[in-house]
């Protein structure tokens, strides 16, 4: 939310340096807030919380500067599957997603999706690896494209064996999903559950 200016940037990263240095040690973002202006913010309170502090603007102040965090004492979260932003969508392309790998105009959860997703969060956030990549609203960006529950199946298990090889390469350390569905808090026998 905001206004996608350097104004409500600086709001944004004095939010999260004031936040950990209040005892916050979890930042949940995605790659599609703010139209990727949210982890550049992210990125910018961590250079500050980590010791580098250029670029942060506001933040310089001497109240803001407590003490150098150590990057294991913050914990990141990030979402992967929203292309909402063109550097998103131009970025699996050139990874080899295909016009069929999109659901909507902006989901794609195929592994060249995952993988650009992951490249630009890192690179947004200037970091080696996100501790938590959630797949973002897959039950709810399929419905919507009105896939049926196999596809869905088929292509969670296509996308934990990516993100399983992004574990394995030291890019993300855990993965998991961040959705509203129903269908993942039924029971197997009951209309709408995935199995």
């Amino acid at each position: 939310r905001g206004d996608q200016t350097e104004e409500t940037d600086a709001l944004y990263v004095n939010a999260l340096i004031t936040s950990v240095n209040g005892g916050v040690n979890v930042i949940d973002t995605s790659s599609n807030y703010r139209y990727g202006n949210a982890e550049l913010c992210v990125g910018r309170a961590l250079r500050h919380l980590l010791g580098d502090g250029v670029g942060v603007g506001a933040a310089r102040n001497t109240a803001q500067r407590r003490r150098q965090y150590h990057r294991s004492e913050i914990f990141i979260s990030s979402k992967a599957g929203s292309m909402a932003t063109r550097d998103l969508k131009q970025r699996a392309v050139q990874k080899g997603a295909v016009k069929q790998d999109f659901w909507s105009h902006h989901a794609c959860f195929a592994p060249a999706c995952i993988e650009a997703s992951i490249d630009i969060s890192l690179e947004r956030m200037q970091i080696e690896t996100i501790d938590l990549l959630y797949l973002h609203n897959i039950a709810e960006q399929m419905s919507a494209s009105s896939s049926l529950p196999g596809e869905i199946t088929r292509a969670l298990q296509r996308a934990f064996e990516h993100l399983e090889s992004e574990r394995q390469r030291g890019r993300i350390r855990y993965y998991g999903l961040a959705t509203f569905s129903k269908s993942f808090r039924v029971l197997p026998e009951e209309s709408g559950a995935l199995n």
